[in-house]
């Protein structure tokens, strides 16, 4: 099964709630049988190690959690500057703590991911050859990118679609749920231009992220206001992943500088991208690795791969590929998409519209979470009842220094 990127917040909340309910109790290095909607299940609360130079205590006093984290990695994940929206103390104990979570439930989240991707995307037999490459992981991005292209012209959908770039000085890493197309507006007969004949109108594109929900309630409005978030991120990423794309847009932040030369763009942020993973973006992938990508996507001439055969002539040829898209940004073109992880059937879909002021702000404090010395924030009073599905209830020193006490567990 692929990697998909994992925003838990809303499931594991939803699957706690319900623990909560049936008063399980569940501890550090404990497991737990519980019955939840008929189904028995064990779940796993396991502490594995953590890196060598995080064993100190004292070292969390001297740096940043991203250079405790992430700074080997050299990128935060969407889902980084995400989760700690929900609360910033608990993600500092997932953090420090190195707890990972694990139920049959949440795999079942990922086996609702997996069955959409193959309903758009056949499984293919790509694989990591040279293993110690730095560049053959990124070039099996782009190769994933270039698929998703491809059935996104011909099927107007794709799912699973990886993403990067930098939002302000930020290398940011994604996997798109879903990217989708619909004709724009109503067909006319009417052509202000000869070239219109031969042109296809532009398509409105829409981006979708994709929840499982074991409850058909509407979630709390505090994990819809994440879930947004995470698709802003998704499509600021898209748009900006290529400069070149051809692209209607009269709303902020989509909108790209006439003056600046697209070329220069697209050299100019891939060209960081490179730097800040240390990257050689010309480097050969090598004929084993080029046989493979002939082989699992045909639809490309056999040539254009022979000719972009590294990263840097990969992404130009995904690149190349875009700009037949002709798109536009409509209303409401970001949405969410719950799905009921049982039935694996869709109970609703939330629309809305990119807010670039609103991203900028959660941007702007969890980066600073991330990058700064500064105390995380924890729940503000009207949103205590998050600390009734915290596994760090009863050690949270956010609760002990505001001196507010969970809701009751009844």
């Amino acid at each position: 099964m692929e990697d998909y990127e994992v925003f838990d917040v809303e499931d594991l909340n939803d699957f706690l709630e319900e623990l909560d309910k049936q008063e399980s109790s569940y501890n550090n290095n404990v497991n737990s049988e519980v019955e939840i909607y008929g189904i028995t299940s064990n779940v796993e609360w396991d502490i594995t190690s953590i890196e060598p130079d995080t064993r100190e205590e004292d070292m969390f006093r001297k740096k940043t959690l991203y250079d405790l984290f992430r700074k080997r990695r050299g990128y935060l994940n969407v889902t980084d500057l995400v989760s700690p929206l929900w609360c910033e103390v608990q993600q500092e104990y997932y953090l420090t703590k190195n707890l990972k979570k694990t139920s049959p439930q949440m795999t079942k989240g990922s086996s609702v991911h997996q069955h959409l991707e193959y309903e758009t995307t056949p499984p293919t037999d790509r694989i990591l050859l040279d293993k110690a490459s730095k560049e053959e992981p990124w070039a099996l991005k782009i190769l994933k990118q270039i698929e998703g292209l491809h059935q996104l012209s011909m099927n107007g959908i794709t799912r699973e679609f990886p993403i990067w770039g930098f939002y302000k000085d930020s290398l940011i890493m994604g996997i798109i749920d879903e990217i989708s197309l619909g004709q724009q507006g109503k067909a006319s007969n009417e052509h202000k231009d000869i070239r219109d004949y031969w042109h296809p109108a532009a398509k409105d594109i829409y981006f979708t992220d994709n929840k499982t929900r074991f409850s058909n309630t509407r979630p709390s409005d505090s994990q819809v206001y994440q879930s947004k978030i995470q698709v802003m991120y998704y499509a600021h990423l898209f748009l900006h992943y290529f400069p070149s794309l051809n692209l209607q847009s009269t709303k902020p932040l989509y909108v790209k500088p006439n003056e600046l030369n697209k070329e220069t763009e697209r050299t100019s942020w891939f060209s960081s991208f490179f730097k800040c993973l240390n990257l050689d973006g010309h480097k050969d992938l090598g004929e084993k690795f080029l046989e493979q990508s002939i082989r699992t996507i045909p639809t490309i001439p056999e040539d254009e791969f022979r000719n972009n055969n590294s990263l840097d002539g990969l992404y130009k040829l995904c690149s190349k590929i875009s700009r037949r898209l002709r798109l536009n940004i409509s209303d409401q073109n970001l949405g969410i998409a719950y799905w009921n992880p049982q039935s694996q059937q869709l109970l609703y879909v939330e629309k809305f519209d990119h807010e670039p002021i609103v991203l900028e702000n959660c941007y702007n404090r969890e980066n600073s979470f991330w990058r700064t010395m500064r105390e995380p924030i924890g729940v503000p009073p009207n949103e205590v009842f998050k600390c009734r599905s915290c596994e760090f209830r009863d050690e949270c020193w956010w609760l002990q220094k505001k001196q507010t006490l969970p809701i009751s567990y009844e």
